[in-house]
């Protein structure tokens, strides 16, 4: 196991491709994303199971080890949850690697 930063962002799912770009670009080499979230927050409630996926989230993780890479994405995922609404964590985690063949 290594240490690393767990970041989870929450978004309003239109604005699913500008983070994966802000992930992408940061130089991290994984994520995993989360589809149709709901929840409540300080702008309303927000449907999981809306028809039109209008009124859903989704929710970003990526553990990184870089700090420098922690500091871009989350300066940079901070203007759009701003706008948009959401949510951006970021907590200390362990990472268990996969092993190299």
């Amino acid at each position: 196991m290594r240490p690393c930063k767990r970041i989870e962002i929450v978004v309003e799912r239109s604005q699913l491709e500008r983070m994966r770009s802000v992930i992408q670009t940061a130089g991290a080499t994984g994520y995993t994303v989360l589809m149709n979230a709901g929840g409540g927050g300080d702008r309303g409630y927000r449907r999981a199971d809306d028809v039109t996926d209008t009124d859903e989230n989704c929710v970003f993780i990526v553990a990184v080890e870089n700090p420098d890479m922690v500091s871009t994405i989350v300066e940079h995922a901070q203007p759009i949850v701003e706008r948009y609404g959401g949510l951006c964590l970021v907590s200390d985690a362990l990472w268990v690697r996969q092993t190299e063949k």
